[in-house]
């Protein structure tokens, strides 16, 4: 089993402490950290993670056109589907590969998702796995965003996975414009695997449990003697990323007793976390967020160059230039 993540330098503490909660877990699991940034990172070495590569060696064409239209926080998004690419040629020996969100933490062996994999091509891991009724924030979100959630992807070696990789990737890369402003774009494309491949949904609900689900009935965390459980069965990996304070909005509307095991489970993570990032300092600036020159990418720039013809931005290095050529 490999499993691998995108990361910028800012969060590359975050990458680190989710590989080490995989090794804790899964001895065996080989993790590859794709860092997207220009250089390697200045320390003698990334603990817990057995291969790290810089994102611009993906083999990606037209990498710097295509990194250009992204912010740090898509560059995930960005480069998911080449990821798989890269993987899947050059492990030639692994033949499960799971994408697992940088913010994720492991909580247990992913016994469930090997399985599936052994029947299934492509395996994705839905939002949600319960209706929410009449109050519909939730489903309309995930309309907007996908079905799916990307940061939970796996893909067995096979025709039918090499061939959702090739798809995906260039979807990805394609010069399509979300009309909603999705902020993780890839995970859209998810909507269409399960009509268009040979895929599985992981309804397991102890897998990808974030702010977007703590609503379920299924996703009510307790304590179990080896562990964590939700919905009577383990908890495999929960993802506790604050986007714009949502997982403090779902805690104190779903959990506002601060004894229940999910505020120990965030008090571990954090604790955790600031710990790692003392040993692996965080990048302050994104390489990609500058021109060559060093200064620094408006976004204005960026929406004009993603608004060129795909034939006029593939003759341009947009990051030898300036705000001032988009004027």
């Amino acid at each position: 089993m490999l499993i691998s993540t995108i990361v910028s330098g800012a969060d590359l503490p975050k990458a680190v402490l989710m590989a080490h909660s995989v090794k804790h877990h899964m001895q065996n699991a080989v993790v590859v950290v794709c860092l997207a940034e220009e250089a390697p990172p200045q320390i003698d070495a990334t603990p817990y993670v057995d291969v790290l590569i810089l994102a611009k060696h993906l083999g990606a064409p037209d990498f710097y056109q295509h990194l250009f239209k992204f912010t740090p926080m898509q560059c995930a998004s960005a480069l998911k589907g080449q990821l798989f690419r890269y993987l899947l040629s050059s492990f030639p020996n692994e033949r499960h590969f799971i994408y697992v969100d940088t913010n994720m933490y492991i909580t247990g062996p992913f016994s469930e998702l090997s399985a599936l994999l052994q029947t299934s091509h492509i395996i994705l891991s839905p939002h949600l796995l319960e209706p929410v009724g009449f109050d519909a924030a939730s489903e309309i979100g995930a309309l907007r965003d996908g079905t799916f959630h990307g940061g939970l992807v796996a893909v067995k070696r096979s025709d039918e996975g090499e061939r959702f990789v090739s798809w995906w990737a260039d979807m990805i890369a394609s010069h399509y414009e979300d009309p909603l402003k999705c902020v993780f774009l890839d995970q859209k494309w998810l909507n269409f695997v399960p009509a268009c491949f040979d895929a599985a949904v992981m309804r397991h609900p102890g897998y990808n449990v974030g702010f977007w689900n703590l609503h379920e009935s299924k996703r009510r965390i307790v304590r179990a003697p080896h562990g964590y459980e939700v919905g009577g069965l383990p908890l495999r990996c929960i993802n506790l990323f604050n986007l714009m304070g949502l997982l403090d909005q779902s805690l104190n509307a779903f959990f506002p007793d601060q004894s229940n095991p999910v505020y120990k489970l965030r008090h571990m993570y954090t604790t955790r976390l600031s710990a790692m990032s003392g040993i692996i300092p965080a990048q302050t600036s994104w390489s990609y967020d500058f021109y060559q020159s060093g200064e620094r990418i408006s976004d204005a720039a960026r929406a004009t160059y993603k608004a060129m013809p795909m034939e006029k931005q593939r003759v341009l290095n947009p990051f030898t230039v300036s705000n001032q050529f988009y004027v």
